[in-house]
């Protein structure tokens, strides 16, 4: 049996808003040309892709949560069934965990996790403020790359 290079599936988490004119998809991050263009892109390409997403978590996650436990996070993603990216790192698995957050943040707790940022007090709250931050980090580094001719 021949195990896949997890970098090889797509990222897209079934809730694509670059149907809707989105430059940036606000489910899975990726720009709209790598949305629509994944199943053609090299596994260098798609590679690149997924590491640009980790960094992109790696910048935003610490700024809202603190990861205290990996092992409960990934527990927690687990029994609720939640898909995450497990050949990433933990930030990535708490920014899909948050994504699809089952309970409201007072138990952010049981999936190894602590708010950082007091003035959040609800889930939806805290999924706005990080949707917020994703799609302008992502804009800016859309602007780069369309500057440097990379897309």
């Amino acid at each position: 049996m021949t195990k896949i290079n997890p970098y090889q599936k797509t990222p897209c988490v079934g809730r694509c808003s670059t149907v809707y004119g989105d430059p940036i998809c606000r489910g899975c991050k990726r720009f709209i040309n790598e949305v629509s263009f994944w199943n053609q892109l090299q596994i260098e390409q798609k590679t690149a892709i997924w590491q640009r997403l980790e960094r992109l978590a790696d910048r935003i996650i610490p700024q809202f949560v603190e990861i205290l436990d990996t092992d409960q996070l990934q527990k927690f993603l687990e029994q609720h069934a939640i898909r995450y990216p497990a050949h990433l790192s933990p930030t990535s698995w708490a920014l899909h965990c948050i994504e699809n957050f089952p309970v409201e943040i007072q138990k952010i707790s049981q999936a190894g996790m602590k708010l950082k940022v007091t003035e959040i007090g609800t889930t939806k709250e805290l999924k706005l403020a990080l949707q917020k931050a994703i799609y302008t980090l992502s804009l800016a580094e859309k602007e780069r790359h369309a500057q440097h001719g990379l897309i």
